[in-house]
């Protein structure tokens, strides 16, 4: 089983990937199963209540554990100094690389010091001295561990009755199988939930029909892809960058909403590149946004689940907690770890601010005639023959002299005479 973490939700991600851990661990952790390693890289990321318990009995369960941290403090950060502390010294084999500050200390203790022959030689007009003597130094120091090259690794290993090591303290240089990486490279994790609705496609071309409508990727290519401010690009630039593109308020209404749907933000210099190749542009233009548009619809397809699940990942990982605080203690926690009245109040609350955003949105709507949307969106779909007089202007047929009748009425063969009354 191989669970991983993203690093943009890495807290949101922690809670149920943390869950799943510690009920696999209760189910494993006990005599008689088979052997099982559990390999935890960038621990600091998720918390595991049973871990503890895991180090301390899951030898005798044939369950060995590969911890993997960036640093003590990182640990003791994320978990406390007291469990940190625990956790460490419970791992009977230690392994670093390069490293400084509270993890170098703690790697150069390890080794120890050793007596070290010292030898001097004084040398005077008459006769020179040569002197021994022994020192207590440090066997691997503090700068050495903080200077070790890429690959260059040093700590400590545990023996047993059965397998004794006479020398437990190693040094040296780990050489990766690099071929092993090559192979790597050549499959690609299967994925077993892809996310996709049963009417993904659809939606899919609908949103791609859009982009054709609104001319998309013709004026995506003017958009300025040197921004570093995020909600400057969003709440300024591209309102400003909106209205110079289209006149149609309705168009202005569908661009913006779309770039934000997209997070063309976050992928400015993957345009830019594209828009620098400058080789067959419209065709990779539209792969690009197509993997954008399909990326989008996974996207809120995940979104929708983790809402569907919230409560529950809350309520198990509420009982879990529970469970562990009862099998140390013996006595019920006074207090839950999340409020579930608190947790419903403030999730009604942010469904009631949504509400408020689009009651907003649909007064602001509302405000504008009729007559200006309903030509606005005539516009927009209408393949322009001939002109036409728009009614946004509320223009009258009769204010201007008749000669210029003519013009309003190009397509139809009508011919105006003025008819005089004497």
């Amino acid at each position: 089983v191989c669970i991983q973490n993203n690093p943009d939700r890495s807290e949101i991600y922690a809670a149920p990937i943390g869950l799943y851990i510690n009920k696999i661990l209760q189910v494993v952790n006990k005599p008689g199963c088979r052997p099982l390693g559990l390999i935890l890289d960038e621990l600091p990321t998720v918390f595991i209540m049973g871990l503890r318990k895991i180090i301390d009995t899951g030898r005798s369960h044939l369950v060995a554990t590969v911890l993997g941290v960036q640093s003590i403090t990182q640990l003791i950060a994320d978990y406390g100094r007291e469990l940190a502390e625990v956790i460490f010294d419970n791992c009977s084999n230690v392994f670093s690389g390069a490293a400084k500050g509270e993890t170098a200390r703690r790697i150069s203790e390890i080794f120890g010091r050793i007596h070290q022959e010292k030898k001097s030689r004084t040398v005077s007009s008459s006769d020179s001295t040569v002197n021994f003597s022994t020192i207590l130094s440090e066997l691997l120091p503090k700068s050495k561990i903080t200077s070790m090259s890429t690959g260059h690794f040093g700590g400590i290993v545990a023996d047993t009755f059965e397998n004794p090591i006479e020398q437990k303290l190693c040094f040296g240089l780990l050489r990766p199988n690099m071929e092993s990486k090559k192979i790597q490279g050549r499959y690609e994790m299967p994925v077993h939930t892809g996310f996709r609705k049963e009417n993904h496609n659809d939606l899919v071309s609908d949103k791609l029909k859009l982009m054709w409508t609104l001319d998309f990727f013709e004026t995506v290519l003017k958009i300025d892809c040197n921004h570093l401010d995020y909600l400057g690009f969003y709440n300024i630039y591209l309102k400003e960058f909106a209205a110079e593109q289209y006149t149609n308020p309705i168009k202005r209404m569908q661009f913006i909403p779309l770039i934000k749907e997209l997070k063309l933000f976050d992928h400015l210099q993957n345009l830019e590149e594209l828009i620098q190749e400058d080789k067959n542009l419209t065709g990779k233009l539209q792969s690009f946004f197509a993997e954008l548009v399909d990326r989008m619809f996974i996207d809120r397809e995940i979104e929708r689940v983790l809402d569907a699940n919230f409560l529950k990942v809350i309520t198990d990982i509420d009982t879990l907690v529970q469970d562990e605080y009862v099998s140390c203690t013996g006595k019920q926690p006074e207090l839950s770890v999340f409020d579930r009245d608190r947790t419903g109040d403030e999730i009604g609350e942010s469904l009631e601010r949504e509400e408020a955003i689009a009651e907003h949105f649909m007064k602001e709507y509302r405000k504008r005639p009729s007559r200006e949307l309903a030509d606005a969106f005539r516009k927009q779909h209408e393949i322009p023959t001939f002109e036409r007089v728009s009614a946004v202007t509320g223009t009258d047929l009769f204010d201007e002299d008749r000669h210029d009748m003519d013009g309003l009425f190009s397509s139809f063969p009508v011919e105006m005479a003025d008819e005089r009354i004497e």
